[in-house]
């Protein structure tokens, strides 16, 4: 009886060992700025919680901009929560857009933007 138990075991370790295997979670934020928008390597990751909270809020509070916009580059591109998005920033403004959907662009709330600048410009 010992040897039948020992030979289950055995048998279940490899599988329950291929399968406890961790996977490597993708950053909650990934960042870059607009001078090196081409190049994955460039990617940031951002874990601090305050600027995630912030960019989050400011992403889901923003006003959307009827009709089809032209813009010029973007100051960053930014990976949240699946989605990646541009970036427009100042100190007195702020806009984003879903890069799956370059016709329709979000303005921040003026609040919303100063703290976002001000997050993300004390990080460089």
């Amino acid at each position: 009886m010992r040897w039948y138990v020992a030979g289950i075991i055995s048998l279940l370790l490899p599988v329950l060992a291929c399968c406890s295997e961790t996977k490597e979670k993708a950053p909650p934020l990934a960042l870059q700025k607009s001078e090196s928008l081409y190049s994955e390597s460039s990617l940031q990751a951002i874990t601090e919680a305050d600027v995630l909270k912030q960019l989050k809020h400011a992403v889901k509070r923003a006003d959307r901009l009827p009709g089809i916009v032209d813009m010029v580059n973007p100051n960053y591109k930014f990976e949240l929560d699946g989605d990646t998005y541009f970036l427009w920033i100042s100190e007195e403004s702020g806009a984003v857009m879903n890069t799956l959907d370059t016709h329709t662009v979000y303005t921040f709330q003026m609040e919303d933007a100063k703290e976002v600048y001000l997050l993300l410009t004390s990080r460089d």
